[in-house]
């Protein structure tokens, strides 16, 4: 059996705080703890009791009322740590006396907390450490800061998110109206194009039926033009002479009825 001194005060200075270092699951360890109360030793008189109290690494809570006999001065008791509370394996760093009246089981008092560290691969002999929960504050300050930044990213992640989505929204609608102005311009542009082609397929029936019109006039024109000078001919030409001639290069084949031949000339003379 292992005996660890602590002294505790119920008025809790607490400038620092008592480590008991033990091996994991050896109840060998006994606490001999002095119970002060302002510097001055605890007042046990009538049915008061020590009960001792710790919270487990896992958040439960260990509660030994029997198992605190006083050790000779009213105000020191010992404390064999039970197997419930040295099961558990690291620190606990939340274990206190609580004074309680065996008359009405009433809270009386508490002691300033200490702390008890177990570790399986200690060896059997246990011992006095000091432990200081400035760390334990460090370490739950950079787990909030940690959490806050966290926190502030997740927001910012969203904002960002819903940013993204908001602007492909817009972007989505600018599209849709672009698309819509674009295929509007395009029908139109298509409309015109078959206006034009419409024009033109008329126009250019205009202009054949033009054209037609044009070489009619001009046959038409060239058929009277003859006429008139056949009639002026007929009418107004004075006749001076024969106004046949037929050049002959022989007369194979012709039977000639009157008229002289003109070998050299090949012609007939009448």
């Amino acid at each position: 059996m292992t005996t660890v001194r602590l002294t505790l005060d119920t008025a809790k200075p607490q400038d620092r705080i008592e480590t008991v270092a033990c091996r994991q699951g050896d109840t060998g360890t006994v606490i001999r703890a002095e119970i002060l109360e302002d510097g001055e030793p605890y007042d046990f008189e009538g049915s008061k009791y020590l009960e001792f109290s710790c919270v487990r690494r896992d958040g439960s809570w260990v509660r030994v009322s029997d198992g605190c006999t006083q050790a000779g001065a009213p105000n020191v008791w010992d404390c064999a740590l039970p197997a419930e509370a040295t099961a558990c394996d690291g620190l606990a760093n939340t274990c206190y006396f609580t004074v309680r009246d065996s008359s009405d089981e009433a809270f009386r008092d508490s002691t300033q907390r200490f702390a008890i560290r177990f570790d399986a691969s200690a060896t059997a002999t246990a011992r006095l450490t000091h432990y200081s929960d400035q760390v334990d504050k460090l370490i739950a300050s950079a787990d909030s800061i940690v959490g806050a930044w966290e926190f502030e990213q997740s927001r910012e992640r969203a904002a960002f998110e819903d940013a993204q989505e908001e602007r492909g929204e817009a972007f989505a609608q600018s599209e849709a109206g672009r698309m819509s102005d674009h295929d509007a311009c395009e029908a139109a542009h298509e409309e015109r194009l078959d206006d034009m082609a419409e024009w033109w397929r008329e126009a250019s029936g205009t202009v054949d039926e033009t054209n037609r019109l044009v070489r009619e006039n001009v046959k038409v024109t060239a058929d009277n033009s003859a006429k008139v000078a056949a009639l002026w001919g007929a009418v107004f030409a004075q006749v001076t002479g024969n106004p046949f001639t037929a050049t002959l290069e022989s007369l194979d084949g012709w039977t000639v009825r009157s008229g002289i031949w003109d070998g050299d000339a090949g012609r007939m003379v009448c």
